[in-house]
This record gives structure tokens, C-alpha cells and sequence, in this order.
């Protein structure tokens, strides 16, 4: 009877804790976006408007420190090719 209920115990704490993480891992990935990181990424396509074309993944970069949407980093990297800078902006409201 002991052993059965050591087993229970051990069974119910692995469950306990692996809900503990996956809660801990939503509500970090659910977190605002960093207001500072969408200014300086604000600046960086204000500062770099017609020059995205050349340098499309440095755009992703900086949007991928934003979001781990793939939709929307799909967005960005066609917007950078072709050197929509309005869209961009767009894309970062969005966040």
C-alpha cells in the first residue's frame, strides 16, 4: 500500500510540474511587445527607407526579436523585399 501511494504521489507531482511550465511558458509568450525594441525598430526603417531591398533578413532580425508569429515574419520579409516601408510600419503597429 505504501509503494502504491509513493507512486501516486511521484505521479501527481510530475503532472503538477509539467503544468507548471507549460502555464510559465504561455504567459511569457503572451507578454506585450517591449515598447523600446518597437521604437528602435521604428527608427531603423524610418533611418533605412528605400534600402530594404539589399538587406531584406536585417528587417526579419529586428522583427523577430518582436514576435515568433510566422505569418507575420513572412510579412515582413516580403515587405522588405520589396521595399515597402509603409507596410513595415504597418506590420509593427500590428504588434
Amino acid at each position: 500500500m505504501k509503494r502504491r501511494n509513493r507512486n501516486l504521489l511521484i505521479v501527481v507531482l510530475i503532472i503538477a510540474i509539467l503544468v507548471w511550465f507549460f502555464r510559465k511558458n504561455i504567459r511569457m509568450s503572451f507578454l506585450d511587445v517591449d515598447e523600446a525594441k518597437k521604437e528602435s525598430v521604428k527608427a531603423y526603417i524610418e533611418e533605412n527607407k528605400g534600402t530594404f531591398k539589399g538587406k531584406p533578413f536585417a528587417v526579419y532580425g529586428r522583427f523577430k526579436d518582436l514576435t515568433n508569429d510566422d505569418a507575420t515574419l513572412k510579412k515582413v520579409l516580403k515587405a522588405s523585399q520589396a521595399n515597402d516601408h509603409e507596410e513595415l510600419l504597418s506590420i509593427l503597429n500590428s504588434l
